[in-house]
């Protein structure tokens, strides 16, 4: 159950009051990987309080800015609640937050092939919204993080791997792409269905101005896999509700194996320094294999049968 943060009843009553909310009830809620939510009954209804345990106050107004333009473009995900007078967020000791309006729906595990093809069509639809200039233009988790752990001797087998791969991308990742508004986290906990329709998108905490094809490989990865293999039937699923929406330049196309790729390596990354740099968690101490294996396994897949896979 995620809670980093330990607030006091009168804390909340301190945050609702903020948000001209009247708080009956209060109950934790499972999920996030560093934040503290806590969903509130208010004699407004249902609302979600989520207390950033990593993220500037910058960072979060730029969140908030993004789900509002989403808004804006009626893209199904969250809505944020305004403080009193009028601010997207707000701070409490030093930890900056976001009230959001609850959401019903469901979490998947597995997607089958219909709930794929609408996951691939609301991402082609993100993509298609025009991107605002306060957006950060570099992924918050690529390769150039890598040298941050690298040779800390906590699992010389692994950082050696991610040596060889930070040398690969660090050549490899191509300039000149298609870019545009991405989530860059579509994984299976971040998508809500409602009598298996979607329902939203949510927790847009890495979006960014960055590769759409990025993106692309960031979705597959998150919602095709079959224990650590990634499933060509599922990814086919996927793209093909995407291309229903958005078209691909045949560069991009050509460069989704090596995105899924580096999608696999950067989470990766992402998990040994979470559970091994910065705080260690002992269930999860070998949870960054579980994505190196996959991104060898990817590796290993022949470019043009994955490709023909995707798009004939």
């Amino acid at each position: 159950m995620a809670q980093y943060i330990q607030l006091s009843p009168k804390d909340i009553q301190q945050i609702a009051e903020t948000y001209l909310l009247v708080v009956h009830r209060v109950e934790p809620v499972s999920g996030g990987a560093s934040n503290t939510n806590l969903l509130l009954h208010t004699h407004l209804g249902e609302f979600i309080l989520t207390i950033f345990d990593n993220k500037t106050k910058a960072e979060v107004e730029i969140m908030g800015r993004l789900l509002r333009l989403l808004e804006l473009h009626q893209f199904p995900t969250t809505r944020l609640l305004l403080t009193g007078d009028g601010r997207l967020t707000f701070v409490f000791e030093d930890k900056p937050l976001l009230v959001k309006t609850f959401i019903t729906g469901q979490v998947f595990n597995e997607l089958d092939e219909t709930m794929l093809h609408q996951a691939g069509a609301a991402m082609a639809q993100l993509h298609a919204i025009s991107p605002p200039d306060f957006l950060p233009q570099v992924n918050s988790y690529g390769f150039q993080l890598f040298p941050q752990v690298i040779g800390q001797q906590i699992d010389a087998a692994y950082e050696s791997w991610l040596a060889d791969r930070y040398d690969y991308f660090r050549q490899h990742i191509p300039a000149d792409l298609p870019r545009s508004i991405i989530h860059a986290d579509l994984f299976t906990d971040n998508i809500l269905f409602e009598n298996r329709r979607l329902k939203a998108i949510i927790d847009f905490e890495d979006g960014s101005h960055y590769f759409r094809a990025f993106d692309i490989g960031m979705g597959i990865l998150g919602l095709c896999r079959q224990g650590e293999r990634l499933s060509l039937d599922k990814s086919r699923a996927f793209m093909t509700g995407y291309r229903q929406v958005q078209a691909l330049e045949e560069a991009e196309k050509r460069l989704i194996p090596f995105f899924v790729n580096y999608a696999a390596t950067v989470t990766s990354y992402w998990r040994f320094w979470k559970y091994r740099v910065y705080k260690s968690i002992e269930e999860n101490a070998d949870k960054h294999w579980q994505m190196a294996r996959l991104a060898d396994s990817v590796t290993a897949v022949p470019q043009t049968r994955f490709i023909k896979h995707l798009f004939e």
